[in-house]
């Protein structure tokens, strides 16, 4: 009887093993099936990845060749609700920037700018005296319809003071600011 209880023992140990061993394996299949599919979905992202930087070399490059030929100069059209009509027909829109060229100028230095209209000017792509001292006629036109300043550009002679301050010259206006500006 010993004896039977002995080989019983023996023969669960032996299950015990055998099975273990079938569940090792199995691990392992599942495992491997599983790193599998893990490196066909990071072959499947890394394509993606490739077809996205390519896209994005191409807008890069496209946007490059868009800067060099648009050159500093805005092309849109202008919000036609704010625009008085007169101006849609009478007056061109002076050139604007879509950002100041380094550092904006104090438009404030001209006689009539205020910190509201400075701010305006600068929304209109207005930042530097040599771009109000090169207003033409129909500039002007324009930019009196569209703030609605009849006349206020010339009476100020605004043209003039900008293009004294873009050469480094200074005005009597832009003298008593300054000495304003530094006392405050």
């Amino acid at each position: 009887m010993g004896y039977l209880i002995v080989q019983i023992f023996l023969l669960l140990l032996l299950a015990a093993a055998v099975g273990f061993a079938v569940a090792w394996l199995l691990q392992g299949v599942r495992h491997n099936r599983q790193i599998q599919l893990l490196e066909s979905e990071a072959a499947a992202s890394r394509e993606a990845c490739e077809k996205c930087r390519s896209k994005l070399a191409a807008l890069e490059a496209g946007l490059a060749a868009l800067q060099r030929t648009s050159s500093d100069r805005i092309d849109a059209i202008p919000d036609v609700a704010s625009i008085a009509p007169a101006a849609l027909v009478d007056g061109a829109r002076p050139p604007a920037l879509r950002a100041p060229r380094g550092r904006a100028d104090d438009l404030k230095m001209i006689s009539g700018v205020g910190e509201k209209l400075e701010k305006t000017l600068n929304g209109l792509g207005i930042y530097h005296f040599n771009q109000v001292a090169s207003w033409t006629r129909e500039n002007v036109d324009w930019i009196n319809e569209h703030l609605r300043f009849k006349g206020r550009i010339d009476r100020e002679k605004w043209i003039e003071q900008a293009a004294a301050l873009a050469n480094g010259e200074s005005t009597e206006f832009s003298r008593r600011y300054v000495a304003e500006r530094d006392d405050a």
